[in-house]
């Protein structure tokens, strides 16, 4: 379900920050992956034949950029007066 990284290497001028890891089991349950799922497989939902993401695909999607932008945000030094 989730991808991996292949290329862990990173060149920046910047130190380099560990990011929090996620626990996929308790990411899951938060975007209540298997209920979602077992909704969608009621209602034959998504079709055979569908070649894009799904209304719940989508949602996680949103929801897991919305996390990376907050941790992003998060890392980002404030510096009102003083950044260039």
């Amino acid at each position: 379900m989730f991808k991996t990284l292949k290329n862990e290497t990173v060149i920046s001028v910047y130190k380099p920050v560990d990011l929090p890891i996620e626990n996929y089991e308790e990411l899951a349950q938060e975007l209540d992956v298997i209920n979602l799922a077992k909704q969608q497989a009621r209602r034959g939902l998504p079709d055979t034949r569908a070649t894009g993401p799904d209304a719940n695909e989508l949602q996680f999607k949103a929801k897991l950029k919305n996390k990376a932008i907050q941790v992003v945000g998060d890392l980002q030094p404030s510096c009102p007066n003083s950044c260039v």
